[in-house]
């Protein structure tokens, strides 16, 4: 079984899991909804980031931060968090949320994002990504709620980036309906981080928590994450193309990095669209660990036909996975096309054998002691190749190969001649061997046989 790609040591079977602690932060407004702990987990060991944000909305209570004292007034919520990522991360196009306030989804919200973007610019290689609620009741004066909010992070499967780098805000905007001389305060209004009414804030655009760790008014604290990854690239290996028969080698592009926590291997399969074929895959990638490619070697079958096929290595989780083209030529293209319906005697079917020999590399049809040769026969039967012959040294006659084969309908097939220890002994000697090889065909039903010959040399 091929070695795992990477470095020889020991496997570990730790789950990677990156549980990142969080810093809390406070502000002393009318309200406070802020973030009090951040999880991530990364799927897989080398797929996307599960971030977990964990926040509390008091009102009017120390629940979540001691010292706050403002309740909040004037209607309904809706709840604001953004995400400063890399701009090579995949965002969700929703979040999910729970709580005490029960389970929703929110959705991205473009025109937070701009906000956060004029708000707190995302610096060069990142940009912010917003999400909004609908319209959600607050807790009653003097009790707090607690709810997290759920975000995947893409992380990309064409590069292998050592960290992700994940900022988070949370906001808040009043939404109610039209109190006496107060105008409504619709959720579809436009974004006015300085919104308020009567000196209450009714718009807060960040509350909790600042990227890069640049507060934006005096006494918060951000909440800014450098997330180690474990990650695994398999690149696209070049189209190849072999012969029926053959042993071919796909070798797959890859580049992978590993964390430091969790697992450091990855488990790897191979599969092949080419019926019947024997595959040798690497059992594992150890991450980080080696650039070389992985290879994946596929015996195609000799009566596999002329086809396109294709050759895919994945990780075990499929979370990752790259497919190569194959293209077989068969031996019924090999030997003629239609074949197997044009050979009526053991003598055309010699004749196709002998010119496919004229073209092939004996190797190729080599596997260990036994060689695999397409023949055609005319009809259903036994037929048996004897292979004697002599070396050029002492020209003594030996058997070089035999194989015996019962067929069940007219076609191509393949005669395993198997080389006799005496063939073996001179081969390894450096000596040449030339033999004759003799086809004889007994018809199914019948006693007589038909015979046929031609000359092989080996050295």
């Amino acid at each position: 079984m091929p070695a795992p790609v990477g470095r020889p040591r020991l496997r570990r079977a730790r789950r990677a899991l990156l549980l990142v602690p969080a810093l809390v932060a406070a502000a002393l407004i009318a309200g406070c909804f802020q973030i009090i702990g951040q999880t991530t987990v990364q799927e897989g060991d080398i797929g996307d980031v599960i971030v977990s944000t964990d926040m509390c909305l008091t009102n009017g209570t120390a629940g979540c931060e001691a010292g706050l004292s403002e309740t909040l007034k004037d209607g309904d919520l809706q709840y604001l968090i953004g995400y400063l990522v890399p701009t090579w991360a995949g965002e969700a196009a929703s979040i999910t949320w729970n709580g005490d306030a029960g389970d929703q989804v929110l959705e991205r919200n473009v025109a937070y994002e701009s906000i956060l973007q004029g708000f707190a610019p995302a610096p060069l290689g990142t940009r912010w990504v917003g999400y909004a609620s609908g319209r959600r009741s607050p807790p009653p004066v003097g009790t707090d709620q607690r709810m997290r909010a759920t975000i995947r992070v893409g992380v990309p499967n064409d590069s292998a980036p050592t960290s992700l780098s994940l900022g988070a805000v949370t906001g808040w905007r009043v939404i109610r309906d039209a109190q006496g001389n107060k105008p409504a305060l619709t959720i579809d209004r436009a974004f006015n981080c300085n919104e308020s009414t009567d000196g209450t804030p009714t718009t807060v655009c960040i509350l909790s928590g600042t990227p890069q760790g640049q507060p934006t008014t005096p006494g918060q604290t951000p909440v800014f994450d450098d997330i180690p990854l474990s990650t695994l690239v398999l690149g696209a290996a070049p189209a190849a193309s072999a012969r029926a028969g053959t042993t071919t080698t796909i070798k797959f592009p890859q580049q992978s990095n590993w964390s430091g926590s969790g697992n450091d291997t990855i488990a790897m399969k191979a599969t092949t669209t080419v019926p019947g074929a024997k595959l040798e895959a690497p059992p594992a990638i150890i991450l980080g660990a080696s650039q070389l490619p992985a290879e994946v070697r596929v015996r195609i079958p000799l009566a596999t036909d002329t086809g396109d096929y294709t050759v895919t290595l994945a990780t075990a989780n499929g979370l990752r996975t790259s497919t190569a083209n194959l293209r077989v030529t068969g031996i019924r293209t090999l030997i003629g096309p239609q074949i197997a319906a044009q050979v009526k005697t053991m003598k055309q079917s010699v004749a196709q054998l002998k010119k496919y020999l004229a073209d092939t590399d004996m190797d190729e049809i080599r596997r260990g002691n036994v060689y695999d040769l397409p023949i055609a026969l005319p009809g259903a039967g036994t037929v048996t190749g004897t292979w004697k012959g002599s070396t050029k040294k002492g020209g003594k006659k030996v058997l070089l190969g035999k194989d015996t084969r019962t067929l069940r309908a007219q076609g191509t097939a393949a005669l395993h001649l198997v080389t006799s220890a005496a063939a073996r002994k001179v081969l390894h000697s450096g000596r040449s061997l030339t033999g004759k090889l003799t086809l004889r065909f007994v018809p199914k039903g019948k006693k007589k046989a038909e015979t046929a010959s031609l000359s092989i040399k080996l050295s």
